[in-house]
């Protein structure tokens, strides 16, 4: 297995490392390409992406992992596109990156973590070179369900209705006025708010009828959840029912690993997904007879 340092682009600005598969590895493989994770660069959180492109390219599957501009080796744009649009664009140049190299190819696996795995449902829709997709901790969307897992333990739990209670009398009692100091005795207070990231999902109904494209055109799918997402999922199967009008044919699998954080940095949640990827890879894309 070899891995070797790329530079493409029109300026050759974007930087990624390309890991071959072994001289004894089956071939016509789709190739796969990693999308950073917010500001991560190309090595992906706790070096996940390295050690599954490494398990990948074991499979067969050459994997490119790059950064896009701005972010880790790659050089900052210059034009005027936004961070989306250019995701967008310099996805499709690192799958023409790889389309035009010895064997070629024209399908292509994307994979990415939270905003990685948006940028490639997005990338998605509007290139069907994508056969393939992983989404780690992708768009989730509540369901009844979800309700009844996540409040139904807790209404058994007496220390719960004991702060119910506690709560509904605190709002009976008058409130207490607080007269503010003034003069030199004054003590003004600077109240410091840390910076945070909200990642907005887009209505449910534009995302499934951008999955019934995806379906319609075969595109085999891989989603893995953590713990980390439960504000939104706590269920393999919840994902699916959050879009009953839609029939995945057999092209989508789920897989939720509790307790892990959202960056799976335990190594056993770790080697989880990797066991998840690589069994989805192995049966989704078979060795050419």
């Amino acid at each position: 297995m070899r891995e070797k340092v790329l530079k493409f682009g029109p300026t050759r600005g974007l930087v990624g490392i390309l890991t071959e598969p072994p001289p004894d590895a089956p071939t016509g493989k789709p190739p796969v390409v990693f999308l950073n994770s917010g500001i991560l660069h190309h090595v992906g959180a706790s070096r996940l992406y390295v050690r599954m492109a490494r398990r990948l390219a074991a499979l067969g599957h050459p994997a490119l992992r790059f950064d896009f501009s701005g972010i880790g080796d790659s050089e900052a744009r210059r034009d005027t596109l936004s961070a989306a649009e250019s995701a967008v664009v310099e996805v499709r140049e690192a799958m023409d990156l790889i389309g035009a190299r010895k064997g070629g190819a024209d399908k292509f696996i994307l994979i990415g973590l939270c905003s990685g795995a948006d940028m490639g449902f997005k990338v998605a829709q509007v290139d069907p070179r994508v056969s393939g997709l992983v989404q780690l901790d992708p768009f989730a969307y509540r369901t009844t369900g979800y309700y009844l897992r996540h409040y139904g333990p807790k209404l058994l739990q007496p220390a719960v209705w004991t702060g119910f209670v506690r709560r509904r009398l605190g709002r009976l009692r008058p409130a207490r006025q607080t007269v503010a100091a003034s003069g030199d005795a004054a003590e003004e207070r600077l109240e410091y708010v840390a910076p945070e990231y909200r990642r907005i999902f887009p209505p449910r109904e534009r995302v499934e009828e951008a999955l019934d494209g995806l379906v319609k055109r075969g595109v085999r799918m891989l989603n893995i959840f953590s713990d980390g997402q439960s504000d939104h999922i706590n269920h393999g199967a919840q994902y699916a029912r959050a879009f009953p009008g839609l029939d995945f044919a057999g092209l989508l699998q789920v897989e939720y690993v509790p307790h892990a954080a959202h960056t799976f940095t335990e190594m056993a949640d770790q080697e989880r997904v990797l066991a998840a990827v690589d069994g989805w890879a192995t049966r989704a894309f078979p060795a050419a007879r």
